[in-house]
């Protein structure tokens, strides 16, 4: 994955609504960014470690999302990425023009999620201040973090097509569109 600037970044909003112009198949759930291409995703993370998963649960749905960030990342070409089931399951691209996939999709974020092998950081900020977060962490492993201008890898990569909830296997999990990230709830 080279971070030289030979590629025209497309934001994920763009990318998700015509997927097998940005990525080239490889198998069922997985693609990999094509050659030309930097395809800017969103991700939920927190600005420092102010609380531990088991105590955000008595925090106020509010509190909650004064502490979330939203951090820009770009997937460089050659990054390999587990598509979220929409992007994959026939049974939801069928639905694309109909009112009840419209409305599916807004409430099952789960079927947009993604993940990568890699992404670089482009920034973070935090949710209803526009701050920004220089080094946000990820409120399921604290001791991950996205330091901005740089590219970071997961621990490691499922890449078993028979994994079942293989969305949620490790990766850099990710949005293409900013507006998922920010209704998105941790818990």
């Amino acid at each position: 994955m080279s971070e030289n600037k030979n590629y025209e970044i497309i934001n994920g909003e763009e990318c998700q609504a015509n997927i097998d112009k940005y990525f080239d198949r490889q198998g069922i759930r997985y693609a990999r960014v094509k050659d030309g291409f930097a395809i800017r995703v969103y991700k939920a993370t927190v600005p420092y470690l102010f609380y531990s998963r088991d105590q955000s649960q008595s925090l106020h749905e509010s509190e909650r999302s004064l502490k979330k960030c939203i951090t820009f990342m770009l997937l460089l070409p050659g990054t390999k990425v587990h598509l979220g089931e929409l992007y994959w399951n026939y049974e939801y691209l069928h639905l694309k023009t109909t009112e009840s996939y419209q409305s599916y999709q807004s409430y099952h974020l789960h079927v947009k999620k993604c993940r990568a092998d890699a992404a670089f950081i482009e920034s973070s900020k935090q949710l209803n201040s526009e701050k920004e977060i220089k080094s946000p962490y990820s409120y399921f492993t604290s001791s991950f973090q996205y330091p901005k201008g740089t590219t970071i890898f997961p621990h490691k990569f499922n890449t078993d097509e028979n994994t079942e909830f293989s969305t949620c296997a490790p990766g850099i999990h990710f949005f293409f569109s900013r507006a998922d990230v920010i209704v998105y709830n941790f818990d």
